[in-house]
């Protein structure tokens, strides 16, 4: 909703039905029921939720490229040429 609103000219792919009722009203509904289930489950997912977070994380450390100090692959190119020319030549960051 806020890229719509903050760049409206960039062409978007997917449009949900019933803008913006439809996703205010699925947003709603998602935390009327994670706030109605009981304060156990909630525990339980956090709990869980962590668990999976280290195993993930602790994985990531021992198999990424970084740490094995692989060279990464190129960059993808992107859609647009003249965006690339001025990344660059050093003057996109700004």
């Amino acid at each position: 909703m806020v890229l719509r609103q903050t760049q409206p000219e960039l062409p978007l792919g997917f449009k949900v039905p019933f803008y913006p009722v439809l996703p205010v009203l699925s947003l709603a509904m998602c935390l009327y029921l994670m706030l109605s289930l009981p304060i156990d489950t909630i525990l339980l997912f956090a709990v869980w939720l962590g668990i999976a977070a280290v195993i993930h994380f602790s994985h990531g450390v021992r198999r990424s490229r970084l740490a094995r100090r692989e060279e990464l692959p190129a960059d993808p190119p992107s859609s647009s040429g003249a965006e690339a020319e001025t990344v660059l030549a050093g003057e996109g960051n700004g």
